[in-house]
């Protein structure tokens, strides 16, 4: 279930983990990439390559600097999906695009079973929360997070660290929003 309301179970401690993905391509996508913190502790609970047997865009490629050569030993989607869905089972899942994050995990986990475990999960989508009470129509994380992601070393973690603040801003500001 995708979630496009700001939900007070977001500040409850304990019951949130932000997600990003790095994937190969827009279109058809596939995870190269899965990390996942706490929200609370921004402690990294989940953090994995993803082998990846289809072609990587050289655009995705400029976002994440990992090519084919830096997956060749990472492991299978297969192989990481417990370890993974540990870490976000009966969590608020906090990603900043729920439909293209789910997306992407759909295909990269492409087994009814794992799949439908994911569907179990609640997904909080950032960028529609944002947007909602923002009152726009899009935005692009880069642009409403103070934390950038440089592309340099590790970006699922830094796109969960930009999302991480994104979060922190939308509470504030729901603190001190007119009841």
């Amino acid at each position: 279930m995708i979630s496009h309301l700001f939900d007070d179970s977001l500040k409850e401690s304990g019951t949130s983990v932000i997600l990003h993905v790095e994937t190969n391509d827009l279109h058809d996508p596939k995870c190269v990439q899965i990390t996942v913190i706490s929200a609370d502790t921004k402690q990294i609970l989940f953090d994995s390559l993803v082998q990846c047997k289809e072609y990587i865009s050289p655009v995705a490629t400029q976002i994440h600097k990992l090519s084919k050569d830096d997956l060749q030993n990472a492991p299978l989607p297969s192989e990481i999906f417990n370890d993974f869905f540990s870490v976000i089972e009966n969590k608020n899942v906090i990603v900043f695009n729920a439909d293209f994050t789910t997306q992407s995990l759909f295909n990269t986990f492409n087994s009814f079973e794992l799949i439908s475990k994911l569907h179990q999960e609640h997904f909080y989508c950032l960028m529609y929360i944002y947007c909602d009470i923002h009152r726009r129509k899009s935005v692009k994380l880069s642009d409403i997070s103070h934390e950038k992601v440089t592309g340099e070393k590790d970006v699922a973690y830094q796109g969960c660290v930009a999302v991480s603040h994104v979060l922190d801003q939308l509470i504030i500001q729901q603190m001190f929003a007119p009841k």
